[in-house]
Formats: C-alpha cells, structure tokens, sequence
C-alpha cells in the first residue's frame, strides 16, 4: 500500500510537471522557475545551461507552443525521484521572406527524463533531459502579404509538397490567440522520423547519479 508520503510526493512532482507546461507555453518565467531549484540544469537541445536562465530565455523567444504531457512514470528513492514523462509539443513560428510567408508548424514527441529532489521541504527537478523521439515540420503559406504579430486570416493556400503535409488552414479571420479561432481544416502529417524509443539504460545514463 503506498503511504501518505510517497502519495504527497507524487502529487508534488506532478504539480510541478503541469506547472512547467503551464509556463513554458503562457511565458511566465516564474512560474517555469517554481518547478526547478536554483541550481537546476536543462539539457533541452535548443537551450542546455541552468534551468534559471532557461525560463528567462523562452520568455523572450516569439515562438508559440502547446505542450501535452502523459502519465508520468515516478520512481522514488528517499530524498530523490527519477521521473519519465511522455509529451507532445507544437510550435508555431512567423515567418516573412521574398519567397514565402506564413507559418512553421513543427511538433516534437519525447520524454522528459527528470531527477526531482527534496530540499528544504520542496520537491523540484534538479536536472533534465529531453529526449526527442519524433519530430515532423509543415510549412503553411500564407495567402496574399504576410500576415505577422499573431493574424491568420489570409491563410489558406496549399502546404508546400516537400514539406509532407497536405490540407487547409483557417482561422475565420481571427488572430490566433483569440479562443474563438478555431482551425476548420487541420494540415495531415506524414513521414514522421523513425521512432527510436528509450531504454531503462538509456534514462539511467541521461541522468546524473
């Protein structure tokens, strides 16, 4: 039977996975902070460095994202807690060229592999690496001049064919941020990368001891 600590040690942790998504894709900084200690460390691919200066670094990016986490698979060991988490990232970025305008769409599917600590009565990650498994990209063009800074009414030309992706995008001439935009026709994705998924040996190497 689990005991009340390791149950309150559980909710713990999993408070701080949904609070990191929470920040990382609404840029709060200090949100993404509460789930890290001070001397964190992020291997993440785009950023590898102190989990600190992560959160100021995604904040100032102009990129947009969404991220899904699964359940999360917690193995505890007194004041330590080796964590593997499944999620699903979409990005959006602008883009405006002489030759092509409108939205990059790029998702990402992997693992967060986490070591949590308990210090000074709070359980935060202490160091991370994401695993990236997966990862597919479609270029949407706009229709007409670009249209930047969160519009996409004049979406809705084809997807670039080497970009493996095929269908329509509309948001009725609402900006994006807005909760009534909903797409009516989302891109399909094919030809996603070969899925290489993780070992015991390979979270037990990724993270330090």
């Amino acid at each position: 039977m689990m005991s009340t600590a390791d149950f309150t040690t559980r909710c713990e942790i999993r408070d701080a996975l949904a609070r990191y998504v929470r920040g990382v894709d609404r840029l709060d900084a200090a949100l993404i902070r509460s789930c890290y200690h001070p001397d964190a460390y992020e291997v993440h691919g785009i950023f590898n460095g102190n989990a600190y200066e992560f959160a100021d670094w995604r904040v100032r990016q102009t990129f947009r994202s969404h991220h899904v986490l699964s359940e999360s698979a917690i193995r505890i060991n007194d004041e330590r807690a080796f964590v593997e988490t499944p999620f699903a990232a979409v990005t959006h970025v602008d883009i405006a060229t002489p030759d092509h305008a409108g939205i990059i769409e790029s998702r990402s599917d992997g693992w967060y592999l986490d070591l949590f600590t308990r210090e000074e009565g709070r359980w935060a990650i202490k160091h991370r690496h994401v695993n990236v498994f997966a990862r597919s990209q479609v270029l949407i063009e706009a229709g007409g001049q670009p249209q930047l800074g969160g519009e996409c009414s004049a979406l809705g030309t084809r997807v670039r064919p080497a970009q493996r992706s095929t269908g329509r995008f509309s948001c009725g001439g609402r900006r994006r941020d807005d909760p009534r935009a909903v797409p009516r026709q989302a891109p399909r994705r094919t030809g996603l990368s070969p899925v290489v998924v993780p070992t015991d040996r390979d979270a037990r190497t990724a993270l330090p001891t």
